[in-house]
């Protein structure tokens, strides 16, 4: 006789057979928290949150937000509003066709976006502010037969 599942698993067991892309998450979270069954993973994943460290957060901070985000819904929001340091809110919507969780079916924009905040706020940081064993020799490195 087959153990009997408690309702939350029997419930999130039934939502993984109808939607692929829940079956993906929780099978990847369980697997990456080595946990055995939907609910012990959901409970694992609550335990993760910046909540306590984001007011130690000091460098600028992008936080990225998706309209239709169905794995953290709302979380970029509160991240955003908790933090005190210099902070970018970049949202990406059903019009960008980027809504979706990590902006799938859209990378190229979002990259496009993530990179140039990143040239934007790296550029503020400049050269002489470096470690010197970070500056380099001024050469430029060989990657792959191209340089870098």
């Amino acid at each position: 006789m087959a153990k009997e599942l408690p309702p939350v698993n029997l419930e999130l067991r039934r939502k993984m057979k109808e939607d692929p892309g829940f079956r993906w998450s929780m099978d990847h979270g369980m697997f990456a928290f080595g946990k055995k069954s939907p609910a012990e993973f959901v409970l694992a994943l609550s335990d993760y949150n910046l909540r306590d460290a984001a007011p130690f957060i000091k460098c600028p901070t992008l936080v990225v937000d998706n309209d239709d985000d169905q794995f953290t819904p709302g979380q970029a929001r509160q991240l955003f509003e908790a933090l005190r340091c210099p902070k970018t809110f970049m949202p990406f919507t059903r019009k960008d066709m980027a809504s979706m969780h990590c902006q799938m079916g859209a990378l190229a924009i979002s990259n496009q976006r993530i990179l140039d905040w990143l040239d934007e706020h790296l550029a503020m940081v400049g050269r002489e502010k470096l470690p010197s064993s970070l500056k380099g020799d001024g050469r430029q490195a060989q990657v792959a037969g191209g340089r870098f």
